[in-house]
């Protein structure tokens, strides 16, 4: 329990800490995801056939975790894969090599 515990003050920190440092570049990309998340995309995600992986960190405070949920199950052939160890900013940092393995999977020749 004490170890969970860490693990999730280690998580907000470094959750904090890339936040500071987003905010220290400016609102711009904060705007914009705002900007995407409330208006239409012009197109319905079951129409997507391209190849799509979709992680998300359980500790994650920023984005639920049904959002991920509700993407993948949305979206046809998705990969959908949740770590209970990462947050929202830790995952692409902690699980970097995983997520650009696949990438490299699932790219055409």
């Amino acid at each position: 329990m004490i170890e969970a515990a860490i693990e999730e003050f280690l998580v907000a920190i470094d959750d904090a800490t890339a936040t500071i440092e987003a905010g220290r570049q400016g609102a711009g990309s904060a705007t914009q995801e705002v900007y995407v998340a409330a208006h239409p995309w012009g197109f319905r995600l079951a129409n997507v056939t391209a190849p799509v992986g979709i992680w998300h960190g359980a500790l994650d405070r920023t984005i639920p975790v049904e959002t991920a949920e509700y993407l993948a199950d949305a979206i046809p052939g998705s990969r959908f894969r949740v770590h209970d160890d990462a947050g929202h900013l830790s995952l692409p940092v902690n699980y970097a090599d995983e997520i650009l393995s696949e990438l490299l999977e699932v790219r055409e020749p």
